[in-house]
């Protein structure tokens, strides 16, 4: 089973890995974008990426720092890269502005990598070009929502929007870089505008907020990247997904001959019924499950 964390929790997972493992920020935000870019490589089918051609939208923070990184890679690769930055380059510090320079050396050699400014420069070029894939790297696990719904303005929100339309008028795949930009972590609520993803590569762990209230219209598919944060720093984990290798050893198919009292026995409080109302839903819905799960008995 999978260990299901919080944005708290993730942070704290975080940062052990570099206090009590060593593992510096710049390694693990090159094994981040490393990761990203297999997870493109396989849904596209591709080993090589000539001839694609990606957006990749930054912030200011780590997520933003990832996306540098996933640029560079997909540039190895052979790609084309228009890279959207944001927020002025002065406001990007630490390992995020080191990965910014390097694409920046990387403009002097190659013609297949496009640096924009802002929004504002990047939308007339941007507007003209069909990209293969769309990259959301401009928030991660630290964007906090007190309610649902609520309202973005300024560089984020024209990001966002920037990216969801040409999602809308295109064929492009949109893929998240950890969790999609508007999205909490830890809730699953969502602002106002919000990244509706195809594909999701989050870090090291699934996030709480991937399954509850909005989160899986946001996310799409969910893929979970190993970047070297082991899971005994999480343990023991206080929510767990039961995936397919829980599954496949713990229930069993059960042969079409055996008889019921073999197979185990369900017993079922749910629901109730008065003359003016029934509540019966919950209760059928559950029968019928534990009945195609192979209960050999339902009560």
């Amino acid at each position: 089973m999978q260990p299901v964390l919080t944005a708290h929790e993730m942070q704290i997972a975080d940062k052990a890995a570099k206090e009590s493992l060593f593992t510096g920020e710049a390694r693990l935000m090159e094994l981040a974008g490393r990761e990203c870019v297999r997870v493109i490589c396989e849904t596209l089918q591709h080993e090589k990426l000539d001839g694609a051609v990606f957006l990749v939208i930054c912030g200011k923070g780590n997520n933003g720092g990832d996306g540098f990184v996933i640029a560079r890679h997909l540039l190895n690769l052979g790609a084309s890269v228009d890279l959207v930055l944001l927020y002025p380059e002065t406001s990007i510090l630490g390992v995020n502005r080191e990965g910014l320079l390097i694409l920046r050396a990387y403009e002097g050699f190659q013609d297949n990598l496009r640096i924009f400014p802002s929004h504002d420069e990047a939308l007339p070029f941007v507007a003209e070009t069909a990209y293969d894939v769309l990259v959301d790297a401009m928030t991660g696990t630290g964007f906090r929502l007190s309610v649902g719904s609520e309202k973005l303005t300024g560089p984020l929100s024209s990001g966002i929007d920037l990216l969801n339309n040409i999602r809308e008028r295109s064929q492009a795949i949109t893929v998240a870089v950890d969790i999609p930009s508007g999205l909490d972590a830890t809730s699953g609520y969502s602002a106002i505008p919000a990244v509706k993803a195809d594909l999701t590569v989050t870090m090291a762990f699934l996030k709480t907020g991937f399954f509850l209230n909005d989160g899986p219209g946001c996310c799409g598919e969910t893929r979970v990247a190993e970047i070297s944060i082991p899971r005994f720093l999480v343990e023991p984990a206080h929510r767990l997904l039961i995936d397919e290798e829980f599954a496949a050893a713990h229930f069993h198919l059960r042969e079409p001959s055996s008889a019921k009292h073999k197979n185990g026995k369900v017993l079922i409080v749910a629901g109730s019924r008065t003359g003016e109302s029934s509540m019966l839903g919950a209760a059928i819905l559950s029968a019928r499950a534990a009945v195609k799960t192979g209960a050999g008995y339902v009560c």
